[in-house]
């Protein structure tokens, strides 16, 4: 009989087993494919219909919306998610009427779920996002975990591995902080999927790593628990069977008891023997009835103790091999993309090597390239320094201004080796003190040239052909530069100059400018005399301007005067915030200087120039002449 029910245990447990393959392989692969409803589903679903109505009506909204809520499952489990969506979407309605804020976390979730199966990953984030904030709101950290872990799973869908590598990591911190290793182990995973359908291997074995780690720890307590639950049956089993045992021995000693009473009553007549034979043996046959029952009972619970003990370790065993199965199949997954990568990695390799054989031959060529670019500039240098000394020496034939006028300053900055601007100083047969500045078009040696053919126009105008008023002379400079031009049509060689003429009695000036013009100050002020537009130069040029020819001033000479002659480069220097110096914080300046020595006023000039210009660059060449032309102060 024991053989039996033994042969009987035998057969429930291979029928559970292929029983729970049929359910994991069902589970495992669901059908995608809609199905239709069932005779008793469409009157469920006509039932939860009819009765959401009636709840509705009657005010009974939370009813209304468990009977929606179960239709939406009734659809969603045969597949037709766009009927679940509409019944899901009117109990959500329903639930933020109620203020139902736990109802609407779910409902959004089941809506993100939905939207996931149809792969409309968009909205499905949209909807698991709105769950997010519901759980925050509610500070639920599991409910926050599994939102996070459902929010990157359709992040994944989408590519969005960044965002998804995010939601992850919050997730995995919540779960630290409750020290929870089961879903630890779940966020682990998913971290390690993530970044290997980003293609960062790396990360994804270092998730990967973590992940077994918590799985092997999470697998093991549950095998411990499992065993402990086995030890616990066993020692309930002997238990029962000492209660059996213990039981069978009692039963033992009331038959002897029986049997010792029978032999004392001999003296009993044969019809009292008889019937308390007839007694004796019926109440033992009750016992062993008894007895017998008892032990099967306990035979029966320890059969269903032993089904269970069998059921918990079959799930055991399935969870182990999917786990195991998963394990593989994942690191053939990673070994299948570490080869591509490998590969792609040689090919790059073999790429960049390729490039940089070009590089260090390009390197070497422009190596060569700068050796003779730097002797070929060593050379211009060395020219152009020649040019200085040349212009320094044709300079010098000019009187010294400190022969001429006994105040007076000079201030020249060359924003090259060699500079465009100039200072002509003269003294005439008949003591005329003749002072020029002059600025010619550009700067370096170009600009050099036209300094030098400026001062040898002026020589031979001025002492050649004796011309003494200050604008004949700036008009036969014109007719110079203009020769320049002839034919252009624009202007190319041109030059900014202003020119005075300081009378032998010392009683006035004259003065003359083509762009530029005279700063004077007095006792009686500052005037500055602006020089006229036209441009020396541009008489030839097709497309010059109508201007008015230059014209000579007669400005008198009252006490101390001075005399402030300066190029552009002064007022169009920039400094650290881009800003111009400009003529009007020029002449402020210069009329600021008044009443000072030469030295001191050519001092504050450099030093104001330089404090504006910082760190800048020099932006054009600079020249500003100050001269004393009247008497004392």
């Amino acid at each position: 009989m024991k053989e039996q029910r033994a042969a009987g245990r035998s057969m429930k447990v291979v029928f559970f087993l292929l029983l729970l393959t049929l359910c994991v392989g069902r589970r495992a692969f669901p059908q995608q494919y809609e199905l239709p409803l069932a005779r008793n589903d469409s009157a469920r679903w006509h039932r939860n219909d009819s009765l959401a109505k009636i709840y509705e009506r009657q005010g009974m909204l939370r009813e209304a919306s468990q009977m929606l809520d179960d239709n939406g499952m009734l659809f969603w489990e045969r597949n037709r998610q766009a009927d679940a969506i509409k019944y899901f979407e009117r109990s959500l309605k329903i639930n933020e009427q109620l203020g139902n804020h736990n109802g609407i976390a779910g409902i959004n979730s089941n809506l993100g779920f939905l939207y996931a199966d149809l792969e409309e990953y968009e909205k499905a984030f949209e909807f698991l996002e709105k769950t997010l904030v519901v759980r925050r709101a509610e500070n639920k950290k599991v409910g926050i975990i599994s939102a996070l872990i459902n929010e990157a799973v359709v992040l994944d869908k989408l590519k969005r591995y960044g965002e998804s590598v995010v939601k992850l990591e919050e997730a995995l911190s919540l779960a630290q902080q409750m020290n929870d290793e089961t879903q630890m182990r779940s966020v682990y995973g998913m971290l390690s999927e993530t970044y290997q359908k980003a293609g960062d291997a790396e990360k994804a074995l270092y998730y990967y790593n973590y992940y077994r780690t918590f799985n092997d720890y999470v697998t093991g307590e549950a095998i411990r628990q499992a065993k402990s639950e086995v030890e616990q049956h066993k020692l309930q089993e002997e238990n029962l069977a000492l209660q059996n045992r213990n039981n069978e021995l009692e039963l033992e000693r009331q038959r002897w008891q029986l049997s010792t009473q029978a032999s004392s009553i001999v003296e009993l007549s044969d019809a009292k023997r008889k019937l308390l034979d007839s007694l004796g043996t019926a109440e033992v046959l009750n016992r062993m009835l008894s007895a017998e029952n008892d032990k099967e009972r306990l035979e029966g619970e320890s059969l269903k103790r032993e089904a269970q003990r069998m059921t918990m370790l079959v799930w055991v065993v399935v969870l182990g091999i999917a786990i195991v199965v998963f394990a593989l199949v994942f690191t053939l997954v990673l070994l299948r993309n570490r080869t591509r990568y490998n590969r792609l990695l040689t090919k790059q390799n073999e790429t960049i090597t390729e490039q940089s054989e070009e590089l260090r031959t390009m390197n070497e060529s422009l190596h060569t390239t700068n050796r003779e670019l730097a002797q070929r500039n060593d050379l211009i240098l060395s020219s152009i320094r020649a040019s200085r000394d040349v212009q320094d020496a044709i300079f010098s034939y000019s009187s010294p201004i400190e022969e001429l006028f006994a105040d007076s300053f000079h201030i020249s900055h060359a924003r090259d080796i060699v500079s465009g601007d100039f200072c002509y100083a003269r003294q005439a047969s008949d003591g005329t003190r003749i002072l020029v500045v002059g600025d010619c078009t550009g700067h370096g040696v170009s600009a050099a040239f036209l300094t030098i053919l400026a001062i040898a126009t002026l020589d031979r105008v001025l002492f050649d052909k004796w011309v003494r008023t200050p604008s004949d002379a700036l008009m036969a400079l014109d007719k110079v530069f203009s020769g320049l031009n002839e034919g252009l049509l624009v202007t190319l060689h041109s030059m900014d100059v202003a020119m005075i003429c300081i009378a032998p009695s010392g009683e006035y000036l004259e003065f003359a400018g083509a762009k530029n013009g005279v700063m004077v100050v007095s006792p009686e002020g500052a005037k500055y005399y602006r020089g006229s537009r036209f441009v020396i130069g541009e008489s030839s040029v097709k497309m010059g301007r109508n201007v008015k020819p230059v014209e000579t001033v007669r400005v008198p000479i009252t006490g101390a005067t001075w005399c402030y002659m300066y190029s552009d480069g002064f007022v169009d220097q920039f400094n650290e915030h881009s800003q111009k110096y400009s003529t009007p914080r020029l002449h402020a300046l210069l009329g600021s200087l008044y009443g000072k020595p030469a030295e001191t006023q050519c001092r504050l000039v450099d030093e104001a120039i330089a404090s504006w210009r910082g760190n800048e660059d020099q932006m054009d060449d600079q020249i500003l002449v100050g001269v004393k032309v009247g008497g004392e102060e």
